[in-house]
């Protein structure tokens, strides 16, 4: 089967929607009825948990389709190149692969390696593959290599059959200048330093790169909590003055960490949700020593995290600036309050309190503050898939979302476009209630003039998103 437009007649079509029908016409003849296989291929590749039926054979059968899937973008790709979908298309093409070389070694559908004499191997592995599945740059692999951290091994005449690898040979120009035809040639790995994929394996399930979904079980994530439980009662108390213990890392990507912490009760009936970035270390620490306390004291586990949830949201100086915001734009009135004060005391059950990552993430040792995007790194789009959408899809249809700056508003956005969450929901505007905002939280709440205002603060910006949200509360009361 092939597009009905060839690459000659590409100039004369218009409406590039008719490719795109043709292109999911296409993509339904070779997938048929697998739908639901090239997603849990995908979710594979993701957040590498999910599988069909708990059967290894559909997962192959689902990484190829997820294969032809690509294939096929691949395709379309060509015929219109300014369209750029390889690169991601790429990202996810590499990582199925990759994945499941790890997973089943010379059992899997591919190969990315061969010898002189023709065999394949999915059992060793590049530093560059090692970078790729662990988030690292290629000095720092090279830098855990030379430290030993990571037993490589030298292999011979091995030839990289992969795409990735092929290196382009452009032929010589004609006579106007024209580049000629492009010609692709495989590299050939002279004694070049592998992997093996049992020492892969075990240097990245160190570094919280790699997880098995094969080792992911029910009951397996029951004795982690109980074990867990145990190391942090035997902990004592935790300090912002010291790193999280190792036995609280869930996710190590690069400078990214990401760590187990007590922010997931989930109050079904609020009417607003107060959504930040993430829990900082200080709030990380007050949750894990309240969940504590409340284990010492006899209380049972659900009672535990929800104590735990509601003294460490949004605490200290976060709070303050956050009910001074609330208070100004009258949400306290709409809400029946004498201040919004009482959403933290004697009114929690009007509200609840999230992350776009409900997990404390740190990056390169400090507090994560939104950079890189959450969206765009695998490591945190896990927890909005995950924790957050889930989260979501329990509370009231009605409640209102307050994301608590640009970062966290650009995730609610997103959920309203998986149809999570409805657009006048969110009551987006609000600066981020951090000590570092303080003259952008004075002027929203008008107690610092305009011609006062340093070049840092944008007075229009902040004047509009004021404005805005007023406005919106004005029709989410009426409405």
């Amino acid at each position: 089967m092939m597009l009905k437009y060839t690459g000659e007649e590409l100039d004369a079509i218009n409406n590039l929607d008719d490719l795109f029908e043709d292109m999911q016409a296409l993509m339904d003849h070779f997938l048929g009825q697998s739908d639901s296989d090239l997603h849990n291929a995908y979710r594979y590749v993701v957040d590498r948990k999910i599988i069909p039926d708990e059967d290894f054979e559909t997962l192959n059968l689902s990484l190829s389709n997820l294969s032809i899937f690509i294939e096929v973008y691949r395709h379309f790709e060509r015929l219109i190149p300014s369209h750029c979908m390889s690169k991601e298309v790429d990202k996810i093409s590499r990582a199925a692969n990759l994945y499941f070389n790890l997973e089943f070694g010379e059992a899997s559908y591919c190969s990315n390696y061969k010898y002189e004499n023709g065999n394949t191997t999915s059992s060793i592995f590049s530093l560059d593959d090692m970078a790729f599945l662990s988030g690292r740059s290629i000095g720092s692999i090279r830098n855990s290599v030379s430290k030993k951290e990571i037993k490589t091994t030298t292999y011979e005449n091995v030839v990289h059959i992969n795409s990735r690898g092929n290196k382009i040979i452009e032929d010589n120009k004609d006579e106007k200048g024209a580049k000629g035809a492009k010609a692709v040639e495989s590299i050939e790995e002279t004694k070049t330093v592998f992997v093996e994929r049992e020492e892969a394996l075990r240097w990245l399930k160190s570094k919280h790169c790699f997880e098995s979904p094969k080792e992911n079980t029910s009951e397996n994530s029951e004795q982690q909590e109980s074990d867990r439980r145990k190391l942090i009662l035997e902990h004592g108390e935790f300090s912002v003055e010291e790193e999280l213990p190792a036995f609280l890392l869930l996710k190590e990507k690069g400078e990214l960490k990401t760590y187990k912490s007590f922010f997931g009760h989930i109050n079904e009936s609020a009417k607003i949700v107060l959504c930040g970035i993430t829990p900082g270390k200080s709030q990380a620490c007050l949750s894990l020593n309240t969940y504590r306390k409340a284990l010492e004291e006899g209380l049972d586990e659900k009672e535990a995290k929800k104590r735990a949830k509601e003294s460490a949201s949004f605490a200290g100086t976060m709070r303050t600036n956050l009910v001074r915001m609330l208070d100004h734009v009258s949400l306290n009135s709409h809400l029946d309050i004498e201040s919004c004060a009482a959403l933290f005391e004697e009114r929690k059950d009007l509200v609840h309190y999230t992350s776009a990552l409900q997990n404390p993430v740190f990056y390169k040792g400090g507090n994560y503050n939104g950079t890189p995007g959450m969206l765009k790194d695998s490591s945190l789009i896990w927890q909005i898939e995950e924790y957050l959408i889930p989260e979501v899809s329990k509370l009231d249809k009605n409640a209102i979302f307050i994301p608590l700056g640009p970062k966290p508003a650009e995730v609610l956005h997103y959920l309203v476009s998986q149809k999570c969450l409805k657009e006048h929901q969110i009551l987006d505007g609000f600066p981020h209630p951090s000590g570092a905002n303080a003259e952008r939280i004075k002027y929203f709440c008008e107690e610092k003039p305009k011609d006062q205002l340093s070049i840092k603060t944008n007075a229009m910006a902040i004047d509009q998103a004021r404005q805005g949200i007023l406005n919106k509360l004005d029709i989410l009361v009426s409405g």
